[in-house]
């Protein structure tokens, strides 16, 4: 609703009826938006929760972080991984709004915005080097590491002399098996070494939380991942940061379920070394930052935020 193209409520109309999203500062100021259409979106939905538009605001916003935190578990709890040891990576324009909630229901306590945040992916494929990727069914039981050498050998020829044609260099390749104990429906993906056998048993238990070295392990596929060069992307370092960095205005904005008047940041006047303690709002031209309480921000040598939780 708040692009003036619709009237069903949506994340970006709860976010903006919240006040994490800026609309003078949408685009860089250069896309419209409708705060009176995202508020009347949001309120048809607070009549029917019987409450009123913030609150429904609110609840829009923890269910979306719901969906996105489960869709994290499935990648990390669910394949064995703690994720309280890593950081979150927050990118696209809506990453950095959600990222700070999204990390204190998960447990982790840094998260790591890169620059131009919204456009990462595209940046991130235009950069990146030629690639192939290749897999061959094999269908074996117990194989030797010599047979699985020599089977992918073929995908490995073919990898390099396709991307020699497109005029790739010093092209490097990985092997990796799909493997399985003989009569499971699913497989994992163990990178193909001299002792991959030994390396499934300890995946399977990390992963499922049991495994039996006695069992006949099968190779389902062999895979051949080939790269030619390097990625042309650089990062690129800025200016260190005089003085304390200074607002260029304040909002009002949905903090831990009530409003408060929030300072609000240009990233592009953020130096290297810049910090700031939440709750913040960081605009910038691809993506809007919300930085909550339980978080402190600083900028790295070459423009991320760093963002520390401090509870």
């Amino acid at each position: 609703a708040c692009y003036g193209r619709g009237e069903l409520c949506t994340v970006t109309d709860a976010d903006l009826v919240a006040g994490r999203l800026v609309a003078a500062n949408f685009l860089g100021g250069q896309m419209k938006l409708h705060p009176d259409r995202a508020a009347r979106a949001v309120s048809r939905v607070a009549r029917e929760m019987k409450t009123n538009s913030l609150t429904a605001a609110r609840g829009i916003i923890r269910v979306v972080n719901a969906n996105m935190e489960r869709a994290i578990r499935v990648i990390t709890v669910e394949r064995g991984f703690d994720p309280r040891d890593f950081a979150l990576l927050a990118f696209g324009g809506a990453g950095p709004m959600h990222a700070c909630e999204l990390a204190l229901d998960l447990g982790i306590r840094r998260i790591v915005m890169p620059r131009n945040p919204g456009l990462l992916c595209a940046w991130g494929a235009s950069s990146a080097p030629l690639g192939r990727e290749y897999s061959l069914t094999v269908r074996a039981t117990n194989p030797s590491y010599r047979n699985l050498l020599a089977r992918a050998a073929g995908l490995i020829r073919r990898a390099r002399a396709e991307l020699a044609a497109e005029g790739a260099r010093a092209i490097r390749h990985e092997l990796w098996a799909d493997m399985r104990y003989r009569g499971q429906s699913y497989e994992l993906e163990i990178p193909l070494a001299p002792q991959f056998i030994a390396d499934f048993h300890s995946t399977h238990r990390r992963t499922f939380g049991h495994s039996n070295s006695d069992a006949a392990v099968e190779v389902v596929n062999i895979r051949v991942r080939a790269v030619g060069g390097e990625s042309i992307a650089k990062a690129k370092r800025i200016a260190r940061q005089t003085g304390k960095p200074t607002p260029i205005s304040s909002g009002r904005v949905l903090v831990d379920g009530r409003e408060r008047t929030v300072p609000i940041y240009d990233r592009d006047t953020f130096g290297a070394g810049a910090r700031v303690r939440g709750p913040v709002i960081v605009v910038e031209l691809s993506s809007t930052a919300y930085v909550s309480p339980e978080f402190d921000l600083r900028v790295d040598d070459f423009g991320n935020l760093q963002l520390e939780a401090t509870r």
